[in-house]
């Protein structure tokens, strides 16, 4: 239902069925902003009703890594660019070349830098950076906030767990990172965070190189894709 409620949304919003005042406008943005969000929710808790039940599955295609990386960066160059963070991005230019899941792996890292993005401080610095060990191909991303205690840091990928910001008004589920910790795990990777109050936080998730970590059918349902 909510995928069909967007559909006409956008229609009136490009102005197919005519023009409406800039009140009007306003209205209707605000109602399609929501229901996106609302439709994000819905997913993310479908998600981990697969998950509880065993039955979502990630699949392994072989792509290059950085490359992949990259073109998520250069999506997030407009919004971060209108929220005026100062946003760079370290890269190899070598290819890596890893077994991960696409979508899966697009929605962690885009859980990652939209909480780097909004939990910044002031200063709205957020830093990517990818490289890779003999057995892993490692992503973090860094983001100027205030840091948290040292008993919380575990406590960021619980379900439900927000972290209140001093300088923000900051809106959200707690479902997010949860999320990208199951969906990293699935894939047999980690994911980790680090921090120092008043010295920003560091998140990052590892992925496994090579295949040996795939069993038989993983590859035959990722190979060929």
């Amino acid at each position: 239902p909510l995928t069909l409620a967007l559909a006409p949304l956008e229609a009136l919003l490009e102005g197919e069925v005519g023009d409406f005042s800039p009140n009007q406008f306003s209205y209707l943005e605000v109602i399609y902003q929501n229901t996106k969000k609302l439709l994000k929710l819905v997913n993310e808790l479908l998600d981990f009703a697969k998950i509880d039940a065993g039955k979502m599955t990630a699949i392994f295609v072989e792509e290059d890594f950085s490359h992949f990386i990259l073109s998520l960066m250069e999506q997030f160059k407009p919004y971060s660019s209108e929220m005026k963070i100062d946003f760079s991005f370290d890269l190899p230019k070598d290819s890596i070349r890893v077994f991960f899941d696409i979508d899966k792996t697009e929605k962690v890292v885009s859980n990652l830098l939209l909480n780097a993005m909004k939990y910044s401080d002031e200063r709205n610095i957020v830093k990517v950076k990818v490289h890779e060990t003999k057995d892993e191909v490692i992503f973090s991303v860094f983001n100027s906030g205030n840091g948290i205690e040292p008993e919380m840091v575990e406590m960021v990928f619980e379900r439900f767990f927000r972290l209140e910001s001093d300088s923000k008004k900051i809106q959200g589920t707690g479902l997010g990172l949860a999320l990208s910790k199951e969906l990293i795990e699935l894939q047999r990777g980690q994911i980790g965070l680090q921090s120092e109050k008043g010295d920003g936080v560091t998140i990052w998730f590892s992925l496994q190189k090579g295949a040996e970590h795939l069993t038989e059918d993983e590859k035959t349902l990722g190979w060929g894709e």
